[in-house]
């Protein structure tokens, strides 16, 4: 009778094990922007330019996609299981450095790690890069500090802020990277405005 009740016991359990949900697998997204619409006519910067990314808080150098919910708009979170291929400020380096080359912005546009000498140095910090949950999805944030300088004379040459948000239409994560695409797409551009209005001595 005891074993009985145990197989009985032992069956229940089994079953239920069986019915547990499947664990979720691990989602990974790209942050490609378009290039320039145009390219200009003549280079702003005469030499070579480098762009630097990094990151104001450590969190942004966290490949998981980060969030917080209305109410709460100080506290960040992460998604699990949907992540960045890279580090967003790695992501962004590529990028921007790749949108001021494909822009004209200077003679010659590298990253940090190509070293190259280099006569101009953009760094840009982020302090803003997440899904602010709302209502419909909520909107992307993308903040970033911008810092223009001659690299020889260590004369700064330009300092601003810049912010972009864009709509995230639904809770498809897809969907949420495509908004992070067009919000950094926003600062490119910006970036771009920006360094035209740079006065060089």
């Amino acid at each position: 009778m005891i074993i009985r009740l145990l197989l009985v016991i032992s069956s229940v359990l089994l079953a239920g094990c069986s019915a547990a949900p499947p664990v979720p697998t691990n989602s990974f997204y790209r942050l490609d922007i378009a290039a320039p619409g145009k390219r200009l006519a003549a280079p702003l910067l005469d030499g070579t330019l480098s762009v630097q990314v990094g990151a104001a808080i450590p969190l942004y150098r966290d490949r998981a996609l980060l969030h917080s919910d209305a109410g709460a708009v100080t506290t960040l979170q992460r998604y699990h299981y949907h992540y960045w291929v890279d580090t967003p400020p790695h992501l962004l380096q590529v990028e921007f450095a790749d949108y001021l080359r494909d822009a004209g912005i200077a003679d010659v546009v590298v990253m940090p790690e190509d070293s190259v000498d280099t006569v101009y140095r953009l760094r840009l910090d982020i302090d803003h890069f997440e899904h602010l949950r709302g209502p419909g999805g909520g909107t992307v944030r993308v903040g970033l500090r911008v810092l223009l300088t001659e690299r020889s004379s260590g004369k700064l040459l330009l300092q601003d802020r810049l912010e972009a948000e864009a709509q995230v239409r639904g809770d498809d994560f897809p969907q949420l990277a495509l908004s992070y695409q067009q919000a950094v797409s926003d600062i490119g551009e910006r970036i771009v405005e920006l360094l035209r209005a740079v006065r060089i001595q």
